[in-house]
């Protein structure tokens, strides 16, 4: 990976508050090869105090980060595996699409949570390159959350032209006009952010406003 140090551009796993893997602890392949059957487990230690669950609305890790938890191991074997190497475009790491069951919860200190991830499927065509995961969470033995995957390699010109779900006229007028109730989320009133449960603090509240119209 020493070509990305210097003008290359490669995709990266996030920096602290938003990393939550601790070491990888198992890896059953070559490096440097992309191809399906790569396998690597890692582990996330929780901790006892952290700002996720001092911010969620509840002691419990908010979905949010597990699923992070979850993507990120595929992140770093998609890396292993060498995926940005296989062209001499810079490309962009995205994630398309998943099934998943969520098992159960996990507290303050619980311990480490153990994933396990496995590339069932590589597809490269066009410069874009297409790989499929399976992912199991595991606390002890027990199930937290199971995942199959699909994530994409794509150089800057396939992203170009993603226009999205068109918005009509009256959905956009709805963004600007007055609501005859409006709550400021922001000022922390009480009655949905003081008690349990509640809404979640700063860091993780992806709410700033909610306006109501009665008809």
């Amino acid at each position: 990976y020493e070509v990305f140090d210097s003008t290359r551009k490669v995709a990266r796993l996030p920096g602290p508050p938003y990393h939550f893997m601790s070491r990888v602890s198992k890896i059953n392949g070559p490096i440097g090869v992309c191809q399906p059957g790569a396998e690597i487990e890692l582990e996330y230690d929780i901790p006892e105090r952290v700002w996720y669950f001092d911010q969620n609305g509840c002691p419990s890790m908010p979905f949010a980060v597990l699923l992070e938890a979850a993507l990120q191991p595929c992140g770093w074997l998609a890396s292993f595996v060498g995926s940005a190497r296989t062209t001499d475009l810079d490309l962009y790491f995205r994630n398309l699409d998943g099934t998943a069951t969520w098992h159960r919860e996990l507290t303050p200190g619980c311990g480490s949570l153990r994933t396990q991830v496995k590339i069932t499927n590589v597809s490269m065509s066009g410069g874009m390159i297409i790989q499929s995961f399976k992912v199991v969470c595991l606390l002890g033995d027990e199930r937290v959350y199971t995942m199959d995957t699909v994530f994409g390699f794509f150089p800057k010109v396939a992203l170009e032209n993603q226009i999205g779900l068109p918005s009509s006229p009256e959905q956009k007028a709805l963004l600007t006009d007055a609501a005859p109730i409006s709550v400021d989320l922001r000022r922390r009133p009480a009655r949905f952010c003081a008690a349990e449960p509640r809404l979640p603090g700063p860091m993780l509240l992806m709410l700033d406003r909610v306006g109501i119209w009665d008809e």
